[in-house]
């Protein structure tokens, strides 16, 4: 059965009316109906109806979503009970369905250590086992006089045993057929060389934000300084995270509006990778940061202040300090919520026989403790650079030999490659793998 439908309901501008239409013609922009049960052909966004769309040929989720006006729908996904109208986003060459179609060709293209193996012992073995089939047949007849019929038969008998077809066909067989089930079920592997690799693994290390956690922090407490308003510390915030592409920016940014609060326009704004962002509005410098850019702004002491931060840290919130020059006007307490299955996971992992689960953040250290003792997690390491999980995943790897590591960012790219065996999650995830 078709992963997509070969034609699509495509709205006509002239006639006024909804034309079927071969996928392959459908150009991004256009106007299509997806009735109820039927399987959307290409990517798009909805701009009439509301439905649930089964996505588990995509995605692997088990339980229909629900999508409505302005949401995003895949290539392959099965509509609900409802019809929806679409507008095209990508054409079949770019949609979801076929860059997992792509994305599993090529995995089965890049042979696994057994595949090679087998090849090379087959080229090696069946020449062999041809010449010693030769060799029966013909020395004992020449050389001893025997049976010409008999011996020959005798070597056809060694060459139907000695057939090395089962063991050729089975690896590659196994392989193929892991690829594909893991792609029904939404994990793309990108060749049979990574299948083999988690049987190996000694060390497991977890970006924290989206893997560990949920990847929705949102804010929990606000405390302002100097007689400054809550409202004003929010505005100032979110205004300096406006172009920050960031869970905690979204979260402080939602949190904000939510609250009828409007947002400034920065006259410029500097991020600074890992530590913060600086900005002028209205012709005022202000900028914001984690708690360790704090203490680099020499404005983070052993007062109130610090005090106040290091107790929220460990209670496991992500600490945001707001300050203008030298002066600090509040805090923003930010917290993600574990994922609820993480503590099952990771014990299933110590069952499969992984030494050694690790968590890698940019987080503050109090933060980090406290979710790896909520997740009994081994190690952590907080307040890391991008760079810096770089250089902490090669470390691993030198002491525990094969090592995976688990993110969704694309921060997190360099240290996924430099493991032994990147695992890139969500849908931030697909474009880094």
């Amino acid at each position: 059965m078709s992963l997509t439908p070969d034609t699509v309901l495509a709205y006509c501008n002239h006639d006024k009316v909804f034309e079927e239409k071969p996928v392959e013609e459908i150009n991004i922009g256009r106007r299509l109906l997806i009735k109820p049960g039927e399987k959307v052909a290409l990517d798009g966004e909805v701009v009439k109806g509301v439905g649930f769309m089964n996505q588990a040929p995509i995605t692997g989720e088990s339980m229909p979503v629900e999508k409505n006006v302005g949401d995003t729908v895949f290539a392959g996904s099965i509509n609900g009970n409802s019809a929806i109208e679409i507008i095209t986003t990508k054409t079949s060459e770019d949609s979801s369905v076929a860059k997992i179609i792509q994305a599993v060709e090529h995995a089965q293209s890049k042979r696994s250590a057994s595949e090679k193996w087998v090849d090379k012992f087959a080229r090696i073995y069946t020449p062999v086992m041809i010449v010693l089939a030769i060799v029966i047949a013909i020395v004992p007849p020449l050389l001893l006089g025997k049976d010409w019929y008999a011996w020959i038969y005798e070597a056809l008998v060694i060459l139907v045993i000695a057939c090395p077809c089962a063991l050729v066909i089975s690896t590659p067989i196994s392989i193929v057929s892991s690829l594909a089930c893991a792609a029904r079920n939404g994990i793309l592997i990108k060749g049979g060389t990574f299948i083999e690799i988690p049987a190996r693994l000694k060390a497991i290390a977890f970006d924290k934000t989206g893997t560990l956690t949920e990847g929705s922090p949102t804010v929990r407490k606000i405390v302002a300084y100097q007689g400054y308003t809550d409202e004003f510390l929010l505005q100032i915030a979110a205004s300096l995270e406006s172009s920050v592409d960031h869970p905690i920016a979204t979260a402080i940014i939602n949190y904000t509006t939510d609250d009828g609060i409007n947002l400034l326009e920065p006259e410029s704004v500097q991020i600074i990778a890992g530590k913060g962002v600086i900005g002028n509005i209205n012709s005022t410098e202000y900028w914001l940061g984690s708690h360790a850019y704090a203490h680099i702004q020499d404005v983070c002491y052993e007062n109130s202040n610090h005090t106040q931060a290091q107790e929220l840290e460990d209670l496991g919130y992500t600490i945001i300090f707001v300050g203008s020059n030298k002066n600090v006007i509040g805090v923003i307490a930010i917290q993600d919520a574990m994922k609820s299955n993480i503590a099952e996971a990771l014990v299933s992992l110590k069952e499969l026989d992984v030494e050694q689960t690790i968590m890698l953040t940019g987080d503050n250290n109090g933060t980090a403790k406290a979710i790896a003792n909520q997740t009994r997690i081994d190690q952590y390491f907080a307040e890391l650079l991008p760079e810096d999980n770089v250089t902490k995943i090669k470390e691993l790897v030198d002491k525990y030999e094969c090592v995976a590591m688990v993110g969704d960012g694309i921060n997190d790219a360099p240290a996924l490659a430099s493991s032994n065996l990147g695992i890139a999650m969500g849908a931030i995830g697909n474009d880094i793998a």
